[in-house]
């Protein structure tokens, strides 16, 4: 049994999980060190559940010029790819908005153990990929829940089939690395968008009852 399983402890990590929104005027301010960043993408990859407990998930937290130099990366790819009237149209501002925040954490599946997933339990081969998608999505929400917790604020990009050869280059990261999403982060400087849900009664049911 969990030694944290109170109403209490329940309700304010449902508090977390609503107060994590896409926050996109970030700047480099704010009070929270780097190696305190650093602590909770650790946890966070240690603590991710993963398919037979494979650990697929990997992170490289990029801060300062290191995190300017990836943006750099994907402004000069995406102005090779669209065309530079397009880029200044349409994607100019929002990379010069992921520029000005503080960090990016890089969110990797090392494929290799997928690959060996697939080898090792040949009837659940197929499933393998989704199940390493649902493991990255979780390690992405528990690591910006939990940067929104310490007073920052983050929003999830999708560039990595874009850029992952300059990333691989640029930051000695393993080839074997698949480069799925990049969690921007930094001090909020604006607020969230309004957020607009559809009826819960279309999106639950419950069936039965435990006390029958």
């Amino acid at each position: 049994m969990s030694a944290v399983s109170t109403s209490t402890t329940t309700d304010a990590f449902l508090d977390a999980v609503k107060a994590r929104r896409s926050l996109y005027q970030l700047s480099k301010g704010g009070s929270v060190p780097d190696s305190r960043v650093e602590q909770i993408v650790k946890e966070a990859i240690l603590h991710t559940p993963t398919s037979f407990n494979y650990q697929i998930g990997r992170a490289v937290v990029l801060f300062g010029a290191e995190h300017d130099k990836h943006w750099d990366i994907v402004r000069d790819v995406l102005k090779a790819v669209i065309g530079e009237e397009a880029y200044e149209k349409g994607s100019a501002g929002r990379i010069a908005g992921f520029k000005a925040a503080k960090g990016t954490v890089l969110i990797f599946d090392d494929e290799p153990t997928v690959r060996k997933q697939e080898a090792d339990f040949p009837p659940y081969s197929e499933h393998f990929a989704p199940w390493a998608s649902q493991s990255h999505g979780i390690l992405a929400h528990i690591i910006w829940t939990a940067l929104e917790l310490e007073g920052l604020g983050a929003n999830l990009q999708h560039y990595g089939n874009l850029v992952f050869k300059q990333v691989q280059d640029t930051f000695n990261v393993p080839e074997t690395w698949k480069l799925g999403s990049q969690l921007v982060f930094g001090h909020p400087e604006g607020p969230a968008g309004e957020k607009q849900f559809k009826p819960i009664e279309e999106r639950f049911r419950s069936l039965g009852s435990s006390s029958q």
